[in-house]
């Protein structure tokens, strides 16, 4: 997968820009605050029509300005196509070859991009939430349909919740319950995948990037681990048979996969417990690069990879080692204030200096 050229209009600090690209790397470099996230950043809101740093569209927005659009053509192995995001204040349209896609979860899953941020070290002490968050959006490039399942799930568990909050209608809970035990099945299987090919990836790649023999252990947890579907729903739906006085005094759902959560251990450990800062950015990149190998394996196409200041934390044999395991990635992006500071050895790169939210300064190495 590569993204060929991009178009920025009133974009954060981004006034107007276009961009072609055409090497494998492409660092894009400056002082801090000067437009080079805010270009990833355009980058993945155009794969996976969220941003990696904000839920809220009007964020995007120059000041001043009511509305903004991110446009730019992906190549995949079959073909190319334009794809197209528009932004306002209340919310955004998107577009495919010019033609409007009315469901966001159409758009979802066409390309591919995979983001590792700073902010990604946060992922193992943040809320469970988070966590099932990067669970979703993987999967939902990944797999088309699960999107759609989620937004089912979601939709049975509010009705469910509203029900528990007034008077019971015995048969409709009991709809209800049958409902969301049905949804919850393929949602759980998937994200359990997720979780054992990361675990798989991630312990391999860890081991490149700091040449340790470490053992990286990620484990699911559910309120229900069960993989016979017949059985899961049995199980399951007794569960919230049972747990109905609970629920009913909390008007609330307490239990179901709308809780599941994961751990990550290093060897043995609990990670956000016991490893250095370090080795949990680390640990992330490492799960970051795991999701490229799943998505490469299971799409038979490579994702975009963008590298937001990954490289200012790590001594130069990591940084060489990093380098050396994105090298032969079909398109990555790079964003730092020193390209000198990291090793190249001989790489096709285009160096792109961001100030003021423009392109002062473009060269090849």
């Amino acid at each position: 997968m590569f993204i060929e050229n991009l178009a920025l209009l009133n974009f954060r600090n981004i006034s107007k820009i276009s961009i072609n690209f055409d090497s494998p790397i492409t660092i894009l470099y400056g002082e801090n605050g000067q437009g080079k996230t805010n270009i990833v950043e355009s980058i993945y809101l155009l794969s996976n029509s969220n941003s990696f740093r904000t839920n809220y569209s009007k964020e995007m927005i120059s000041l001043g300005q009511d509305f903004s659009f991110v446009e730019g053509e992906i190549r995949t192995l079959k073909k190319k196509d334009k794809y197209k995001i528009s932004l306002q204040k209340a919310g955004k349209s998107v577009f495919v070859n010019d033609c409007p896609v009315n469901k966001i979860s159409d758009y979802i899953g066409k390309t591919n991009v995979v983001c590792f941020s700073p902010e990604d070290v946060s992922l193992f002490k943040d809320s469970p939430s988070i966590r099932r968050h990067f669970l979703d959006k993987e999967l939902s490039s990944l797999f088309p349909i699960y999107i759609r399942q989620l937004i089912t799930f979601k939709s049975v568990l509010e009705e469910r919740n509203n029900l528990l909050k007034g008077k019971i209608d015995k048969n409709l809970l009991e709809v209800l319950n049958e409902k969301i035990v049905e949804s919850s099945f393929d949602i759980y299987k998937r994200r359990k995948w997720l979780v054992n090919k990361i675990s798989e990836f991630a312990t391999k790649i860890y081991k490149k990037l700091t040449n340790e023999d470490q053992q990286i252990k990620i484990v699911y947890k559910t309120f229900l681990q069960e993989d016979d579907k017949d059985q899961y729903l049995t199980k399951a739906l007794k569960i919230y048979q049972d747990s109905f006085t609970k629920d009913k005094e909390k008007c609330y759902t307490n239990y179901g996969i709308h809780k599941d959560d994961f751990q990550v251990y290093l060897n043995e450990m609990e990670i956000d417990m016991y490893a250095s800062q370090g080795q949990q950015r680390l640990i992330s990149l490492a799960m970051k690069l795991a999701v490229v190998e799943i998505v490469t394996k299971a799409d038979k196409t490579q994702p975009i990879l963008i590298l937001d200041d990954a490289f200012s934390e790590l001594d130069a044999n990591k940084k060489r080692r990093l380098l050396s395991y994105i090298s032969n990635l079909e398109q990555v992006f790079i964003t730092c204030t020193d390209y000198k500071n990291i090793i190249l050895d001989n790489l096709k790169v285009t160096l792109l200096k961001i100030k003021d939210g423009a392109i002062i300064e473009r060269s090849k190495l």
